[in-house]
């Protein structure tokens, strides 16, 4: 709601106080009904299937990363009040009620994870338990997660962390400086240019929608590592491309490394530290990857200047980062489970006694 609300009082602002008050509550809606909620619902739904899920939900950005050309088509011929306003009802009507579906935990409503569910349970998604009742059994505990404290006193937390960071810083770069480097360096015109982020963007989505089936079989930690190598080879085929073959070839790496890695650093988290905190433990992480996203662009605008419009130079400072990257998810081992406070577990874990 506050996400249609912030494109309506957007299409109406007439001075720069109203556009910065139509821009927070855009920004409040769509960090309210966004990225970090919809993973933390994913998170408590799924377990064994985790990154299938967060993977084919990432799939959602990747598409409307494509629905670019439409918005700007929109703004051409309709112009920004029309196309803001209409954005808002679209919001309204699509995703509004498709916001009524979600639930964020499958236990208040007698359910487990993976679709689970206990021996004689009705499933009926909108008639959670009630408070008092007694509660449906439980045929597998699961072990404690991390509280987000405690996930922060773990070095995982912070290799995780800054190899986020620098994945960012990675892509918000290319996103910003791609287009200018092929027009402006290998001579390509701006339609083309386009075409090519199109097609890298689509690749993307491809990785997305097919990583979370490596991911809840595989080592997420080592398809996160190979993914970071990758966009720094193909970072290095940019710095070297003189021919449109070579651009589709860094296009197909960085896409496709795009992709297979993105749902797998949320994932990931998820598999470390348990889902009680995982929203809290995610919004820490966040603030230090925002590091890497902000300073992505303003490197490459600050050597690009430095260079007269030269990218090439960033993009291998860029691509160093990225191998900094790999090693720090390499070095981001699982960690052990957390013990309750003043509590110990005699050697049969079956009674519990003050330590």
């Amino acid at each position: 709601m506050l996400f249609a609300l912030g494109f309506f009082a957007f299409s109406r602002i007439e001075s720069l106080f109203a556009f910065y008050g139509a821009y927070l509550v855009l920004s409040l809606g769509a960090s309210l009904g966004g990225f970090l909620t919809v993973n933390a619902a994913l998170a408590n739904w799924f377990d064994r299937r985790r990154a299938t899920a967060m993977g084919l939900a990432s799939t959602g950005w990747g598409i409307a990363g494509i629905m670019v050309p439409i918005v700007a088509v929109a703004l051409t011929e309709f112009g920004w009040r029309t196309t803001a306003f209409s954005s808002g009802i679209i919001v309204l009507v699509v995703g509004l009620p498709l916001a009524q579906l979600m639930r964020h935990a499958p236990e208040p409503y007698g359910l487990r994870p993976d679709g689970e569910r206990p021996d004689g349970l009705q499933l009926d998604i909108d008639r959670p338990v009630v408070e008092g009742s007694d509660p449906a059994p439980d045929p597998a505990p699961r072990a404690r997660g991390h509280t987000a404290i405690q996930a922060l006193r773990t070095p995982s937390f912070w290799f995780i962390s800054l190899g986020h960071a620098t994945a960012m810083l990675t892509v918000s770069m290319i996103n910003v400086f791609l287009i200018p480097h092929l027009n402006e360096n290998l001579g390509m015109s701006v339609e083309r240019a386009a075409l090519i982020v199109a097609f890298l963007t689509t690749l993307s989505v491809v990785g997305q929608a097919t990583t979370g089936f490596l991911g809840d079989r595989f080592d997420k930690r080592l398809i996160i590592v190979t993914a970071m190598f990758v966009h720094a080879v193909a970072l290095i085929v940019l710095v070297f491309a003189t021919s449109t073959a070579m651009v589709l070839v860094f296009a197909v790496l960085h896409g496709l490394a795009w992709g297979f890695r993105g749902p797998l650093m949320t994932a990931i988290r998820a598999e470390y530290f348990g889902r009680e905190s995982f929203a809290t433990i995610m919004g820490f992480s966040s603030l230090v990857i925002q590091i890497g996203t902000v300073i992505g662009p303003l490197l490459g605008g600050i050597v690009g200047d430095f260079n007269d419009g030269d990218y090439r130079l960033a993009f291998v400072i860029v691509a160093v980062f990225a191998v900094v990257g790999a090693f720090l998810f390499a070095a981001a081992s699982k960690p052990g489970t957390p013990q309750l406070r003043g509590i110990d577990t005699r050697a049969d874990g079956r009674t519990p006694v003050r330590a």
